[in-house]
């Protein structure tokens, strides 16, 4: 879940403290992120203003879009596993997860 912290523009209860790491090159970005929760990553970009092929808040959202399509192939998985779990009920052949990321 992206929550945009108060320099966004927007309050959020997932700001996160202490700051990140600016960027090494004058057209680059600074990153830094952080595993705060077991569903929360809390992340810092910056970029200088000055720099016209840099933008923190684009940056923001592909990192987020990218983050959400990985979300969806494990939500896939874990409906896969359930979906088989649940029609090998009353077998006797025992069923394993490891063929579901395969057939993904």
């Amino acid at each position: 879940r992206w929550a945009p912290n108060a320099e966004g523009g927007r309050h959020s209860a997932f700001t996160m403290v202490g700051g990140g790491f600016g960027p090494v090159d004058s057209n680059g970005y600074g990153v830094s992120y952080r595993f705060s929760a077991p569903n929360l990553i809390c992340a810092h970009v910056s970029s200088k203003r000055s720099a016209s092929n840099t933008d923190s808040t684009r940056f923001v959202g592909k990192i987020t879009t990218a983050l959400n399509m990985m979300r969806a192939v494990f939500d896939r998985i874990e409906a896969v596993n359930r979906q088989k779990a649940h029609s090998s009920m009353g077998s006797d052949t025992p069923t394993g997860n490891v063929k579901t990321l395969k057939q993904l």
